[in-house]
């Protein structure tokens, strides 16, 4: 019997020493994964014969459980992205051998547009806007007056920056709106610019800012008044009449296209005028558009710098500090004024002296013993742009007057001098509105 041990013994040591070593392996179902941006979870397989563990540095992957023995399922997930596309690993090991899963993540599209709308004053000029994306991103709907660079670009952690540019504007003023698109979102950008012009009453009107720093009607205005037709007969006291050329003693109405109608006090202010109320025009709107007035005496000074003296003045005014004025001429020039824009239309006056007056064509022109400049050879030497600050109301003839820039040419003022005199309400004359004081 001892002898029986003695052998079950030894073969059980015998069964021992002939028995291998596991090796530890470990194995995972997928070695790469692909997640779009937003947040998302899966599970993948792990097959091991061993205690195993992971090592995951990547922040924006969860991975569960961390460790484990033996087969397992290990569930992932990642964050939300709205930044460019990413990659991690993750390491599942064990003694002696590791294996690695690659993750990539798509970024959700995102961009953004900064600023989203753009102010530009009538001469034009570039800006620039900052343009961030993950994505590869393009431009579109740009309008053809507007200019936009680049018109694409790649997506990118840096932002990148588009420059918009715009040409001067001598029309009305304009908007526009253009888009910044990746896949699946885009933004607007709204494009302003002021024009140099404005329309009113079916005209367009040109404008421009002077030295005195004011935005002006740079051509008479030509609108007409509900109720009112314009008339080529001056004694008609219609209130507003044609334009005219003239040979130096008969006239022509200009009844086609004319540049400006001639306007008399109560038509152009749009109210009656007595010799109670004549004192509480000054500024008004009258005829002009919204956000327009008739000059007053002080505009129309800052200009030329030269006005005959108001009641309980001593003498003229004579301002050599006025914009345009001229030494010389002692006032303003008008090839001056027309060389910044302000151009002189020449439309003449019709000439009304009071209420009982007969009215007229003033048929004077300019002649080369009076005038230098070609141009103004044979036009209308009498021209007066309306001014709304009250001189004086008469009690003998029943005439009310108003201080308006007038035009002279001389010998002595060859290019045309302006200065400021009266002018009589009933009398037809040019207006130039300025816009009002911002």
């Amino acid at each position: 019997m001892k002898k029986f041990f003695v052998i079950l013994a030894a073969a059980t040591i015998a069964l021992a020493g002939c028995k291998k070593e596991v090796t530890p392996m470990i194995s995972i179902s997928h070695n790469e994964l692909t997640f779009d941006g937003e947040a998302t979870s899966l599970s993948i397989q792990l097959v091991s014969n061993s205690l195993w563990s992971v090592s995951n540095t990547t922040d924006w992957i969860t991975v569960s459980p961390m460790n484990g023995n033996g087969d397992s399922a290990i569930s992932l997930t990642v964050l939300d992205n709205n930044g460019m596309p990413r990659t991690g690993d993750i390491i599942f090991s064990v003694v002696g051998s590791a294996v690695k899963l690659t993750v990539t993540q798509d970024g959700t599209p995102t961009i953004s547009v900064d600023p989203i709308s753009l102010s530009f004053t009538p001469e034009g000029g570039s800006k620039t806007v900052s343009v961030g994306a993950n994505k590869d991103w393009s431009v579109s709907g740009v309008p053809d007056w507007i200019k936009v660079t680049p018109a694409s670009g790649s997506g990118s952690a840096a932002s990148q920056t588009l420059t918009v540019s715009v040409e001067s504007n001598e029309d009305v003023d304009r908007a526009g709106v253009f888009t910044v698109s990746i896949s699946g979102k885009s933004l607007n950008v709204n494009v302003e610019q002021a024009g140099t012009a404005f329309k009113y009453g079916g005209e367009t009107y040109q404008t421009v800012v002077l030295k005195d720093g004011r935005t002006w009607m740079a051509s008479p205005l030509k609108y007409i008044p509900e109720g009112k037709t314009p008339s080529s007969d001056p004694n008609d006291g219609n209130g507003i009449w044609y334009p005219y050329s003239s040979d130096g003693k008969t006239v022509t109405p200009i009844t086609e296209n004319p540049q400006g109608y001639l306007y008399d006090y109560p038509t152009a202010f749009g109210a009656e005028i007595t010799a109670d109320n004549y004192k509480s025009f000054e500024g008004t709107r009258g005829i002009c558009p919204e956000g327009w007035h008739i000059p007053t005496r002080a505009e129309l000074l800052a200009l030329v710098g030269y006005s005959t003296k108001a009641v309980g003045e001593a003498s003229d005014i004579d301002d050599n500090t006025a914009a345009y004025y001229d030494q010389e001429y002692q006032g303003g020039r008008i090839k001056t004024m027309e060389e910044a824009g302000f151009v002189w239309s020449f439309l003449g006056t019709v000439i009304k002296g009071n209420p009982t007056a007969k009215g007229s064509y003033n048929a004077l022109t300019c002649v080369e013993s009076g005038c230098s400049v070609p141009d103004y050879l044979g036009r209308n030497r009498l021209t007066y742009i309306m001014g709304s600050t009250a001189y004086n109301a008469s009690t003998t003839n029943g005439n009310i007057q108003f201080f308006g820039m007038m035009s002279t040419f001389t010998n002595k003022y060859p290019e045309g001098r302006l200065s400021l005199g009266y002018d009589n309400f009933l009398s037809g004359y040019e207006v130039r509105c300025i816009k009002d004081a911002q």
